[in-house]
């Protein structure tokens, strides 16, 4: 099975692909033009291989860059007839780094952060709570703990201060692990007409026109 990643949820935009034979993954931090740059990618990988699944983080994370990799990984879906696997954006990051306590973080701005707490031990990671919009002091274990993704390498100081765990490259691009991930999830493979996204926060948020497709937008706060 040949499967193609993408992760629009932090501030760095990645793609990968797996097939039995090539493992291949693309990514770059992007303050503006996120949307040209992912399908360009999207256009060199698929002209080489055909695609059977994606593998597609569509939350918690940023509004404006989910919405740009949901939207291209739906409108590929779509004009290719291929299902999609979503996966949650702190569950991805936690799969790359096995403990008993994982802490997945995000940088959810005003002060905040996305969370979520794992055993990520097993393959597929257990969550030890729910994905939370909140202070870091809120979801700090009080266990030894490793902390990883985007937010952990901001809030890293407070993190190491608390007894944590960063390590040094917490905040790697997670589409490789996703791809190797969806390629085992066959029961969590959807439709393009079945994907929502998980915003979590509520937000005032306009689904892009050209797809006419609901996205799972929250309620106005």
């Amino acid at each position: 099975m040949n499967v193609l990643a993408i992760d629009t949820a932090g501030p760095v935009t990645g793609l990968a692909l797996v097939t039995p034979h090539v493992e291949f993954a693309w990514s770059k931090r992007i303050v503006k033009g996120a949307d040209a740059e992912l399908l360009q990618q999207l256009e060199l990988v698929t002209s080489k291989y055909a695609i059977d699944r994606i593998a597609l983080t569509t939350g918690p994370g940023s509004f404006t860059s989910l919405r740009v990799g949901v939207s291209i990984a739906l409108g590929f879906a779509l004009a290719k007839g291929i299902d999609i696997v979503p996966l949650s954006s702190l569950q991805v990051r936690a799969v790359m780094w096995p403990h008993e306590c994982c802490l997945a973080l995000l940088d959810a701005r005003r002060g905040n952060v996305y969370a979520q707490l794992f055993d990520s031990t097993t393959e597929v990671p257990i969550p030890l709570s729910s994905a939370k919009d909140v202070s870091l002091a809120e979801v700090m274990p009080k266990q030894t703990f490793i902390a990883v993704g985007e937010g952990a390498k901001v809030y890293a100081t407070e993190i190491r201060h608390a007894g944590g765990f960063v390590p040094r490259d917490a905040d790697r691009t997670p589409v490789l692990a996703s791809a190797k991930l969806a390629s085992v999830l066959d029961d969590r493979a959807l439709s393009p007409s079945q994907i929502s996204i998980d915003y979590i926060r509520g937000a005032s948020a306009v689904p892009p026109k050209q797809l006419g497709i609901p996205l799972g937008l929250p309620a106005q706060a």
